[in-house]
């Protein structure tokens, strides 16, 4: 598992890891490294959201994952 920081843009800090990824839908849920509790986030909401140490092709194993990106790649509007 990967570690993901979805920066808000209320100011807001989340990190944690992924449990749920829905970007055609605009959300994704994580849980929190804090609480231990599953936070939805809206894609809409967030400034970035950037999963550490991610894994898209054995080619960019290691490397930190722009999500809002890879959102609006897999169908989502943003």
């Amino acid at each position: 598992m990967h570690g993901i920081t979805a920066k808000l843009k209320n100011g807001t800090v989340i990190c944690g890891t992924m449990w749920t990824w829905r970007p055609i839908s605009g959300w994704l849920s994580l849980v929190d490294d804090e609480t231990g509790q599953v936070v939805t986030v809206q894609l809409a909401d967030a400034e970035s959201v950037v999963t550490h140490g991610g894994r898209r092709t054995a080619a960019t194993a290691g490397e930190d994952v722009d999500d809002l990106e890879r959102a609006r790649k897999e169908g989502w509007a943003g």
